[in-house]
């Protein structure tokens, strides 16, 4: 059956993708696709759902579809170059249900530590190591999942 693929960096393009009940986002990192893939056969309309690092939002979009207007979905992503795109990736996307979250999910709360963004155009590498030594350097407040959960109350199903 044909689904409709989502905008990545403002591409719309139509897709064979058999037996799918999510609609995939994304051709151009091949990841994606199977990652959105298995999510579909763990999420269920109603369900929360933690993207962690939610980077440009493939997944964050593809959880919102799956969990409906009923779910919930929690996008955490901390680097602020790649934050405004995120959020037009969600609005283009009819998702701006999504909670976006612009703490780093770390081990601990309270946390400030360096943070380290890639400048590709999709920031992929982005975290807290520097993999490049111009990637600039920024300072991030942290928060813990269980802390998150705690102070929302939202807990994901999966």
């Amino acid at each position: 059956m044909k689904r409709r693929l989502a905008s990545w960096f403002g591409f719309k393009a139509k897709a064979n993708v058999p037996q799918v009940e999510v609609e995939v986002y994304g051709d151009r990192v091949p990841v994606e696709v199977p990652v959105q893939l298995a999510i579909s056969d763990f999420l269920r309309p109603g369900d929360t759902a933690f993207d962690v690092g939610a980077n440009l939002g493939g997944i964050s979009v593809a959880m919102c579809r799956i969990v409906g207007p009923a779910g919930q979905v929690h996008a955490f992503e901390p680097n602020p170059v790649i934050l405004p795109r995120l959020r037009a990736n969600l609005k283009a996307n009819n998702a701006e249900r999504v909670k976006l979250v612009t703490e780093a999910a770390y081990r601990e709360s309270g946390q400030t530590l360096a943070f380290y963004c890639d400048d590709s155009r999709n920031s992929a590498a982005s975290g807290f190591i520097q993999c490049e030594s111009d990637w600039a350097e920024i300072q991030v407040q942290t928060i813990s999942l269980d802390d998150y959960s705690a102070k929302t109350g939202a807990k994901p199903s999966m």
